[in-house]
């Protein structure tokens, strides 16, 4: 038996209104803190849309996308540095591990600074730290830790971000390679 105009408009309408309603009561307010009924405050929904407001955060680079990831065995008493090559507002994700506690510390040299200045973000002593890190200025960033045990540290790190290279500072030589961009053959 055939439907009629009506047995089809009907649904169609209801669906419509349905939509029409989630759209001014619940997604509006909840994706873009549109709130014409007041539903969305007294639901919690507009805090919804204000929290992605306040913690996302888009930054472009020009820089390719890379990674790194280094291995090394500390002697007792034994220092080294590594550091990558940032441009302003880049970032690295990373993550190191040592086999015993090391101490460490986290710091930056902005490019043209006297070679005594840097600019340190987090030091202490621990075997293991992971995070994110933007740079606040051109320059080299990175490590510099210090095995104070009486047993050799076995540390790795991994960096994957907008690193353009490396530089290992160690025994008074300076090793510095490329980082490994993203896609590449070597993945």
């Amino acid at each position: 038996m055939p439907k009629t105009e009506t047995q089809i408009l009907r649904p169609l309408a209801g669906a419509l209104i349905g939509a029409v309603l989630a759209l001014v009561f619940f997604i509006l307010p909840a994706e873009y803190g549109i709130d014409a009924t007041g539903f969305g405050r007294l639901t919690g929904l507009t805090q919804m849309s204000e929290a992605r407001e306040d913690n996302a955060t888009l930054a472009r680079s020009t820089s390719p996308l890379s990674h790194d990831n280094i291995s090394f065995v500390l002697q007792p008493y034994e220092t080294i540095e590594v550091k990558y090559r940032l441009k302003k507002s880049d970032t690295i994700v990373y993550a190191w591990a040592s086999s015993v506690h090391v101490d460490y510390d986290m710091h930056a040299q902005p490019d043209g600074a006297d070679q005594e200045f840097s600019q340190s973000y987090a030091d202490g002593k621990t075997n293991e730290e992971a995070g994110s890190y933007t740079a606040p200025f051109s320059g080299i960033h990175g490590w510099y830790w210090e095995n104070r045990n009486s047993e050799p540290a076995d540390i790795s790190i991994f960096v994957a971000g907008f690193a353009e290279d490396v530089t290992v500072f160690r025994d008074g030589t300076i090793k510095t390679h490329t980082t490994r961009i993203m896609g590449g053959n070597d993945d």
